[in-house]
């Protein structure tokens, strides 16, 4: 069964302005946890590489949080 999670990752330093401050929170469903994580990540790198075919893996993208559901007023201080 499918269901929602909030996954939140780092950017690798490669493809990050701010290395440690740029942050891409993804939206999912899955089936599981380890399945939302890479469908998080996956996510994430298309979308700062979207007009290309990224060189770059997806699990570059360190996962920092994840929670089920969909979570959209995180506030990080």
């Amino acid at each position: 069964m499918m269901k929602k999670y909030t996954v939140l990752m780092i950017t690798p330093d490669y493809l990050a302005e701010q290395y440690g401050e740029d942050t891409y929170c993804a939206y999912v469903e899955a089936e599981n946890v380890v399945e939302a994580q890479r469908a998080g990540q996956h996510e994430a790198l298309a979308a700062v590489t979207p007009d290309e075919i990224s060189p770059y893996p997806p699990e570059d993208f360190f996962v920092v949080f994840v929670c089920e559901g969909h979570v959209e007023d995180i506030k990080i201080w």
